[in-house]
């Protein structure tokens, strides 16, 4: 279970057959979702990169981290 920043108006229904499910909120939400086979493809509704460098949050660093070394 993990904390996240959403502010909602529009949310992923039905995900692309591809995608997994990686966090569901507990309304239904879809929250993040990867795609195996790509270098990074990893999709958040939620702002991981408002939060990369908090103290509390070790998640939304792994994420931004993970996305920045894919950058690189």
């Amino acid at each position: 279970e993990v904390m996240v920043n959403t502010s909602l108006h529009q949310a992923v229904k039905t995900p692309a057959p591809a995608l997994t499910v990686d966090a569901v909120s507990p309304e239904g939400y879809i929250e993040a979702a990867h795609q195996e086979g790509h270098r990074f493809l990893f999709a958040t509704q939620f702002h991981p990169e408002f939060y990369w460098n908090r103290e509390d949050d070790d998640h939304s660093a792994a994420i931004f981290k993970a996305f920045v070394g894919a950058c690189r």
